[in-house]
């Protein structure tokens, strides 16, 4: 005979305060096996295998299917826009699978959690979920949108690492007293090799622009 499990989700990290309670963090799915001492739940996180059961506040958590409010994947994702808002692309990542553990198809959780993963500059990533969405819907043509622009914003990456790759060598071998800096004659001796035609005078103005103040690029 099967026997119904009460799943619920955490949407706040608690950490223990005493012996007994259950630690929390943000989307674990917990199996609830006690709730006679309101507003503290017992039970154990579904992933933990020894099925360590401990105490935990039931206003942390909410089921994984509700008819109301929020859902357990709107909240999630609510918590990995705060973390992308502070730059913490690692821990809106992490976040955001928990959310795609809750549903795996759900298309607007994976374009979520891809485009976390492009702000991140990780678009292998970023196009390998969203693969994985347009299994799901091959005539979404938002998530074929976000494909070719994350397929666009590589490509310019990819060539925006060469060419500072490329000016970086140029710049080693005409920097010959390898100061950090190129002086006039350096200056010079680089514009010769790219063959463009200029006088003293633009030297001159290049170098000041870029901090020196005389002709000896001093």
């Amino acid at each position: 005979q099967l026997v119904e499990v009460d799943i619920y989700v955490a949407l706040q990290t608690f950490a223990c305060e005493h012996d007994g309670d259950l630690a929390l963090a943000i989307g674990d799915r917990v199996v609830v096996i006690d709730k006679q001492a309101d507003p503290w739940w017992r039970g154990y996180v579904e992933a933990d295998a020894a099925k360590q059961a401990g105490l935990f506040p039931s206003n942390f958590v909410t089921p994984v299917s509700i008819g109301s409010g929020p859902s357990a994947i709107d909240v999630l994702k609510e918590q990995a826009a705060k973390h992308v808002s502070v730059g913490d692309f690692a821990s809106a990542v992490l976040t955001l699978e928990k959310a795609v553990e809750l549903d795996p198809e759900n298309c607007d959780t994976l374009k979520a959690k891809a485009l976390t993963h492009a702000d991140a500059l990780d678009f292998a990533s970023a196009i390998s979920i969203l693969d994985e969405a347009l299994e799901l819907q091959p005539k979404n043509d938002e998530i074929l949108a976000i494909k070719q622009d994350v397929i666009q914003k590589a490509s310019m990456a990819e060539r925006i690492a060469e060419l500072t790759a490329m000016a970086t060598d140029i710049f080693q071998v005409f920097d010959a007293d390898e100061s950090g800096d190129l002086n006039i004659e350096e200056l010079g001796a680089l514009m010769f090799e790219l063959d463009f035609a200029c006088d003293a005078a633009y030297l001159n103005a290049i170098a000041t622009k870029f901090g020196h103040t005389d002709a000896e690029g001093r």
